[in-house]
């Protein structure tokens, strides 16, 4: 707990309690199992969990991405951009990835942060794409709730979005369901 603690100090944010509990029993996820050179399966559809250092890199890494971007053209994003969004609350699209967003799993460029704004939403999971940014808002109210859903999935085989889990020689993957196939 000490190392998850650090982490969130080092990050400057104000996690969820969930979110603690998710790095606390949880410090990321190989993409490859390098003993059999396979993909090991991931708990999350088309994401793979960070560990505490990936999250808070890929996190600075974003921040210096957007820091760049709003100097370069304050015109379009205003010189105040982040400090616009750091007051809107916790779930309010902000078109961006702003510095109060805490990066936990990702794979490709699209990722799942907690939103750690302020308000009745704080600690709400969002996905984050590079086109997309956080435009379709919070996928789930917290990490918990995300939890609950995949594991419910994994028990009963129902759709989480648009996958459903599946167990190929061992491992654990989720397969796209296209709309109106959910037998």
């Amino acid at each position: 707990m000490d190392e998850v603690l650090s982490a969130e100090h080092t990050s400057g944010l104000s996690w969820s309690k969930d979110l603690r509990e998710l790095f606390t029993v949880q410090n990321g996820a190989l993409p490859v199992d390098e003993a059999t050179g396979r993909y090991p399966g991931s708990i999350l559809p088309m994401q793979v969990m960070l560990s505490i250092d990936d999250a808070l890199d890929r996190r600075k890494q974003l921040v210096e991405v957007w820091t760049e971007l709003i100097r370069s053209d304050p015109d379009m994003f205003g010189a105040d951009a982040f400090e616009v969004g750091a007051r809107q609350l916790a779930a309010s699209t902000a078109g961006m990835f702003l510095p109060s967003f805490m990066p936990f799993s990702e794979l490709d460029g699209y990722l799942y942060f907690v939103d750690t704004r302020t308000g009745p939403r704080h600690g709400c999971v969002t996905e984050y794409a590079h086109a997309d940014t956080d435009s379709f808002g919070p996928k789930w109210d917290n990490v918990t709730a995300m939890l609950a859903e995949h594991a419910d999935a994994l028990e009963s085989g129902s759709v989480v979005g648009s996958f459903r889990p599946v167990v190929v020689d061992g491992v654990l993957g989720w397969e796209i369901v296209r709309p109106g196939d959910v037998s």
